[in-house]
């Protein structure tokens, strides 16, 4: 502590002039063309070098070529370059430079898609990858790039790693966020035909990388592993997403593996887990997939939706006051979904007395924003004709 006092106290003692010096030159000829000259090599508006960018990349690939087998190491310094590359693309001009240049193609094939396999270098591009996909100008030529897609699906299976795939989730989610954006200008613009071709383009680019049977299987199985809470967020951010973009096109629901049992038992086994970590925003949004799903005709929804009953209330204990959790509230909107899957629940036969306790105590608090909120009213309406039909069934008295 005393060295560090006497450091400080030699930087309060330093002369006045030199604290005062300026260093700033007056405009003028000289010092236009120096900034001229800066701005031709610079990235657009940046100030970053389009000479040290294109070597970087070079260098980068030439390593990973380099590269020998599955799982293998990134060089420090090999990281570090791909980590400032990363670093720059937050800047729009730098992801244009990356994408027209051919740079980031090129790191795409040496990262994601070449026999040697290695996380760090797929973590590091696939963010590389989304930060250009989520430019507006380069959205629709990256996004439905089929190799980009190949990419993701490729990383999806290739990588255990967490981090990894939680980007892969990240880009995934990225490209569906671009789609909604591109549908919804073209259904504001009135042309109808355009936002039937969005619509029909962006369903064959994700139907093809994140709803085949294969991509849906392993989605399944990370589902029920996984107790990362980054990387359960991330999927519960792409599911909701997906689930959302399907009604967005009208289509409904994703349909497919997303309605059979093996993707419903390992999305209830996720939002348990994410509930028992108070992980709030996950559980929201896997909650929110199982009210889309609760959605279905009866016969067509899977035996194990049945679990869904319970998985609601669980949300409920543990963030709503109402069933005397500790967190501060679900939204009336959150309540109405959880109210949607357990009459899902009943309605198939399912008995869940812990369920109707809980149902009966949410209708009790919301009856305090009756004269408030329409949607509130509502909600008591539907809660006490099925409150009632569940007691009269199960002869509750």
């Amino acid at each position: 502590m005393e060295e560090r006092d006497n450091n400080a106290s030699k930087t309060e003692e330093l002369p006045e002039e030199e604290e005062e010096e300026d260093f700033n030159l007056e405009a003028g000829t000289g010092t236009q063309e120096l900034g001229e000259l800066l701005r031709s090599d610079a990235i657009g508006e940046t100030m970053y070098d389009k000479k040290w960018v294109m070597e970087a990349v070079l260098k980068v690939a030439k390593k990973l070529d380099e590269l020998e087998g599955e799982d293998a190491d990134l060089e420090e310094e090999t990281d570090a370059d791909l980590s400032s590359l990363v670093d720059m693309s937050v800047e729009k001009d730098v992801c244009v430079f990356l994408a027209e240049s051919g740079c980031l193609d090129l790191l795409r094939d040496k990262a994601l898609l070449s026999p040697q396999f290695c996380d760090r270098s797929a973590e590091l591009c696939l963010c590389l990858l989304t930060n250009a996909t989520s430019r507006e100008q380069l959205f629709p030529t990256l996004a439905c790039d089929p190799k980009n897609m190949e990419a993701s699906r490729r990383v999806l299976f290739s990588s255990s790693s967490a981090a990894v795939l939680e980007q892969v989730f990240l880009n995934l989610k990225t490209v569906l966020s671009g789609f909604s954006r591109l549908l919804q200008r073209t259904s504001e613009a009135g042309d109808e035909e355009q936002s039937q071709r969005v619509a029909e383009g962006a369903l064959e680019v994700i139907r093809g990388s994140a709803c085949s049977s294969e991509s849906v299987s392993r989605i399944s199985f990370l589902l029920a592993a996984s107790s990362n809470e980054e990387l359960l967020e991330g999927m519960s951010k792409f599911l909701f997403s997906l689930f959302e973009f399907f009604m967005e096109t009208e289509e409904g629901l994703p349909g497919g593996d997303f309605v059979k049992g093996e993707f419903v038992s390992a999305l209830l086994e996720a939002t348990d887990q994410s509930v028992r970590a108070e992980a709030e925003a996950a559980s929201f949004h896997f909650v929110e997939v199982l009210g889309h799903l609760a959605a279905l005709d009866e016969e067509e929804l899977p035996e194990s939706f049945s679990g869904a009953c319970g998985a609601a209330v669980k949300y409920l204990n543990a963030f709503s006051d109402a069933a005397g959790g500790g967190g501060e509230g679900v939204s009336l909107s959150s309540a109405s979904t959880v109210c949607k899957i357990c009459f899902a629940c009943w309605k198939s036969g399912a008995r869940n007395d812990e369920s109707f306790r809980a149902l009966s105590a949410l209708r009790e608090q919301l009856r305090d924003l009756e004269e408030e909120e329409d949607s509130a009213r509502a909600l008591v309406q539907s809660l006490s004709s099925r409150l009632q039909e569940y007691r009269d069934k199960h002869d509750l008295h």
